[in-house]
């Protein structure tokens, strides 16, 4: 599903890119195909550095065509966590017994990047050094049973596991799971606005916005977006000489 490739996990993007996004200009156009060209240049460059910007430049573009060079990169110790994070963003089923396999990559950080993908593109949550768990699930579903389970998710009354589903269906999703995409954003954009447990990114902000501006003690302040600004400001005490 290549228009869910383009857009980030969340149900309103996937709908309005659906509705409005399809089309692109011919002039954003022709700047993602010199970027896209100048990244595919770069990687063959031969100091590190610039083929880790390639790959970054890649991974940012979401490019679903160059899995297989990331691929093929990741015989590239220097480079091979960041193509780890970049088959992240823009791998398919394809890249999932690599990412397995890079769990037993002795270098750490290419591990935890390997798992970090594989959490995002499976909505499994197994440990990174339990490799054979990582086999055994890979290896004992076919691909429209996992697509079944991720599809059934979206109905789950936990949150987390909602949100799980519907970003890997994005990676492991087929074209015929996308009527159950469509199904799930219309329900929850009939759903009522203030109905937060519905959208665990709008909850989740709501609690990072109540850490950061935290109520001044003048007094309740008034629920809204510039809710913050309503209340009372206490007057600076002067310091005594």
């Amino acid at each position: 599903m290549l228009w869910m490739r383009k857009v980030r996990p969340n149900c309103v993007a996937i709908l309005l890119f659906a509705v409005v996004g399809v089309a692109a200009s011919e002039e954003s156009t022709d700047v993602f195909s010199q970027e896209l060209a100048r990244f595919r240049a770069l990687l063959s460059s031969p100091l590190p550095e610039r083929r880790i910007e390639a790959i970054q430049g890649l991974a940012y573009l979401k490019v679903p065509s160059c899995e297989g060079v990331l691929l093929r990169l990741l015989k590239d110790p220097s480079v091979r966590r960041e193509t780890a994070i970049a088959l992240g963003r823009c791998g398919t089923a394809k890249s999932i017994p690599a990412l397995i396999a890079l769990l037993s990559d002795p270098a750490w950080e290419v591990r935890v990047q390997a798992r970090d993908a594989l959490c995002r593109m499976t909505a499994q949550t197994l440990e990174m050094d339990d490799k054979a768990a990582w086999e055994n699930w890979w290896g004992a579903g076919d691909p429209a049973a996992r697509e079944k389970v991720l599809i059934d998710g979206l109905a789950s009354k936990d949150a987390d596991v909602r949100l799980r589903s519907l970003r890997a269906l994005r990676f492991l999703g087929s074209k015929g799971a996308e009527d159950a995409l469509l199904t799930f954003v219309k329900a929850k954009r009939s759903s009522t606005n203030t109905d937060s447990r519905s959208w665990p990114w709008r909850e989740s902000a709501r609690k990072k916005q109540s850490r950061i501006l935290p109520d001044s003690g003048g007094g309740p302040r008034r629920r809204g977006r510039w809710g913050a600004l309503a209340a009372p400001m206490r007057k600076p005490r002067c310091s005594r000489s």
